[in-house]
């Protein structure tokens, strides 16, 4: 079996079928314009941040019969450059209203949090069509949204550059996205299993072997070195991480700009 590891996307660090229920059985708290989709570990190295290993290999057979197959995704792929760490951009307290509100609760809660905590929330948070992403990546109008490994890595090596592990994670991670974007959940019921299924099957990833490759040659060296940076997430759940590398982006103080680069190598 391959020791590849996979990324997962979402929201909280709820199952799917849990948070779909308690959102939709409330209707009035849950806008048709913020479908998100829970955070679900799947990785089973039992690391949240699930970055792919660098042995170059696919993932294990497509097993499911009937699942949603992922379609080639137009390339070049969308993506945008990386938001560097903005320490003291947000303090503890932010940070955990931001899980609580934006991740954990629907889009009139989340507008209020931003609307008093607008620093913080700037640093966090981006759209898929901004011109430059941080931390957390909402898509498809906000349906789900993915922890920007890629551009966590970037900043924690200090290399910003096209050819640089970072970037070619955030190419991966991209085109994944885009191989699987029609399995999302189009009405009820809402249920995001095939989504997570098609990112994580082999057809996927012989799609995406370009990138794959990317990843296992411009971050062999980063990986090598067995890293412990705010990207990593080995042993920690959904919530801790989704923290981790939040609070790593925007936490600390700002006297903390040169030192949050941690121990990647």
């Amino acid at each position: 079996m391959s020791n590849k590891t996979k990324r997962g996307v979402g929201v909280g660090g709820v199952s799917a079928l849990l948070l779909g229920a308690a959102c939709w059985s409330v209707i009035v708290a849950c806008s048709t314009d913020d479908e998100r989709t829970p955070f679900t570990v799947t990785d089973e190295a039992g690391d949240a941040s699930m970055q792919p290993a660098i042995d170059g290999n696919f993932a294990p057979d497509d097993a499911a019969a009937g699942a949603c197959a992922p379609v080639a995704p137009t390339k070049p792929l969308l993506t945008a450059p990386t938001k560097h760490f903005q320490p003291g951009a947000c303090t503890t307290t932010q940070v955990d209203g931001y899980m609580k509100d934006c991740l954990q609760s629907d889009a009139n809660v989340c507008n209020t949090y931003k609307t008093a905590n607008a620093a913080c929330a700037a640093c966090v948070e981006s759209n898929g069509a901004d011109g430059s992403w941080g931390a957390i990546v909402f898509y498809e109008n906000r349906r789900y949204y993915d922890y920007n490994y890629g551009g966590c890595i970037a900043n924690v090596t200090g290399d910003f550059a096209a050819s640089g592990c970072g970037a070619a994670e955030t190419r991966y991670a991209e085109c994944r996205h885009a191989a699987c974007v029609q399995c999302l959940p189009n009405g009820f019921p809402i249920d995001y299993a095939p989504f997570y299924a098609c990112q994580s099957a082999k057809k996927t990833d012989m799609l995406c072997a370009t990138e794959l490759s990317e990843v296992s040659t411009a971050c062999a060296t980063y990986f090598a070195a067995t890293p412990k940076d705010a990207c990593q997430g080995a042993g920690l759940s959904s919530d801790q991480y989704l923290r981790r590398i939040i609070t790593g982006w925007c936490g600390g103080t700002a006297s903390d700009a040169g030192d949050d680069a941690g121990d990647g190598g």
